[in-house]
């Protein structure tokens, strides 16, 4: 046998061969149904060379095609699919992909005939012909609609539940505050009108002062049950920041201490519950500076930034030097601000100079 004959094959063995061929192709037609069934995934192929589309029952399905005239579309039809704001990067990532002949994955929202955005998750492939040019694309796309409503409802409840440990924690810390500030006052005037009891026959002066003490020291614990009080009621997480943070400004902040306040981006966009703890952040580090820092000026800003919202507390008090933490005041309220942003998966920090002020700055991430 020459070597023409060595490679070359009979009519009967091409037949064979080719039925071979079909029969490996059914069957892996075949696996791939098993498979996209059994992970409630579609399939279709692109053909880059007349600019069709076709998609498997599941696909159409999916994506809202189930009307058998619409099996085979054209590239441009399926990209109408897609939501506005995610075409144009669905676009640019398919021009890099079929440019290199490169696998692809991406996650889309597309706005079928029905109306409900749904969210797809597509995966697959671009084949390219022997001279490199890109010719047919193969993936698969997966309906996340369920998975994304699922994560967005835990995500919801996790943070619900966070707000509501939050809560917990400041109300045990003004029951503190009622024992360790307003029982102590209320025991000083206690004590002074015992003395002045005691004095106002022997030394009228000296019973005097006692009587002048009780006054003043009942109108502290007057003001101190206000305030706490007054933290004791929930606020309502609607409405902008800005009137929201001036009504607080104007109700903490004595007129002696100036202050600014900044609001930069679009608040609104923030989920409440994350407004909302921002907001308390604020107020309380707002608090710290009145009470502590002896401060002429005071600066509050807030900026939603892309994927963060920051705000911060800048005053020019008398600052304190890092083991001035230890403060049992301080600590408490830096404690406060710390657990309200981390539950939230934020972070807080405290810069402070002697004698220069102290900024206070807390982040949440809103992804």
């Amino acid at each position: 046998m020459d070597s023409d004959e060595r490679y070359c094959l009979t009519r009967s063995d091409s037949a064979a061969f080719l039925r071979r061929l079909i029969k490996e192709e059914r069957e892996a037609h075949d696996l791939l149904m098993i498979a996209t069934e059994a992970s409630l995934m579609g399939w279709g192929t692109w053909d880059l060379e007349n600019g069709e589309t076709e998609w498997d029952e599941r696909a159409r399905q999916i994506m809202g095609l189930e009307d058998d005239a619409q099996k085979a579309t054209s590239l441009e039809a399926w990209l109408e699919l897609i939501h506005p704001e995610d075409r144009p990067r669905v676009e640019r990532l398919l021009q890099e992909r079929i440019s290199e002949g490169r696998e692809y994955r991406f996650e889309y929202r597309i706005v079928p005939p029905d109306g409900e955005v749904r969210h797809i998750l597509a995966t697959g492939l671009f084949r390219a012909a022997p001279d490199g040019t890109p010719r047919r694309g193969t993936g698969l796309v997966q309906d996340l609609t369920e998975r994304k409503r699922a994560r967005e409802e835990h995500e919801r409840l996790r943070l619900l539940e966070a707000a509501s440990r939050a809560e917990a924690a400041e109300r045990s810390r003004i029951g503190r505050e009622l024992h360790d500030r307003v029982s102590h006052l209320l025991g000083v005037v206690h004590q002074s009108l015992e003395l002045h009891e005691a004095f106002k026959h022997a030394d009228p002066r000296k019973a005097a002062q006692k009587m002048d003490l009780a006054r003043s020291t009942t109108v502290e614990a007057m003001r101190w049950t206000r305030e706490l009080s007054e933290m004791l009621r929930v606020p309502s997480s609607e409405g902008e920041m800005r009137p929201r943070l001036t009504r607080m400004l104007s109700q903490n902040v004595p007129e002696r201490i100036a202050t600014h306040l900044i609001v930069e981006g679009e608040d609104l966009t923030v989920p409440p519950v994350v407004r909302e703890q921002l907001f308390l952040v604020l107020r309380e580090a707002v608090r710290n500076v009145v009470s502590h820092s002896g401060a002429e000026e005071v600066r509050v800003s807030v900026v939603v930034g892309r994927g963060e919202i920051v705000g911060a507390v800048e005053d020019d008090g008398g600052g304190f030097e890092p083991v001035a933490t230890d403060v049992p005041t301080w600590r408490g309220g830096l404690r406060y601000m710390t657990e309200r942003v981390e539950l939230h998966g934020g972070s807080c920090s405290v810069e402070s100079v002697a004698g220069k002020g102290t900024r206070v700055v807390a982040s949440f991430p809103l992804s």
